[in-house]
């Protein structure tokens, strides 16, 4: 396929290959631990709140790191 369409055939193939593992993945996970495919797959609030939390606390720490914390402490 991929000599054939050149990077548009490597472009196909690398997504029907990665769609099929995603979709055995999936279907294990769904029968080991009997959770609908929908909960995984869609994000409820709950996540979102954990994320913005998470990159929150990242730029904390990041600002702190790069020193920008306590420059802006300097200038109060």
């Amino acid at each position: 396929m991929i000599p054939r369409f050149g990077i548009m055939g490597a472009v196909q193939a690398t997504t029907i290959s990665y769609s099929a593992a995603c979709l055995v993945l999936l279907t294990a996970f769904y029968f080991e631990a009997r959770i609908s495919p929908l909960e995984v797959l869609v994000p409820k609030l709950e996540d979102l709140v954990y994320f913005v939390d998470l990159v929150r606390r990242l730029m904390q720490s990041g600002r702190k790191l790069i020193g920008f914390d306590a420059v802006a402490r300097d200038d109060e």
